[in-house]
Parts: C-alpha cells; sequence; structure tokens
C-alpha cells in the first residue's frame, strides 16, 4: 500500500477523468454530452 497522498496523484486521476469524459464524447455514448463531429464524415 502506498502511504499518504500525492498532487501527482491527483493530477494523474484528473486527466484520466478529463480522458474518460472526451472519449464518451466522441463516441457518442453519454447522451448528457454533446457530440463532438470530428471533420467531414
Amino acid at each position: 500500500m502506498i502511504q499518504g497522498f500525492s498532487w501527482l496523484q491527483g493530477l494523474y486521476f484528473t486527466t484520466g477523468i478529463v480522458e474518460l469524459i472526451l472519449v464518451l464524447a466522441l463516441l457518442g455514448i453519454a447522451p448528457w454530452l454533446p457530440r463532438i463531429k470530428m471533420g467531414n464524415r
């Protein structure tokens, strides 16, 4: 077990959550997120 907390752990966690939200928005999986359109497809 890792004892204590580092600001770097919080940064990695926040970055992971942001990436997850962006992927869900790109795939259109989460209906509460606006769908991001990429290019002319």
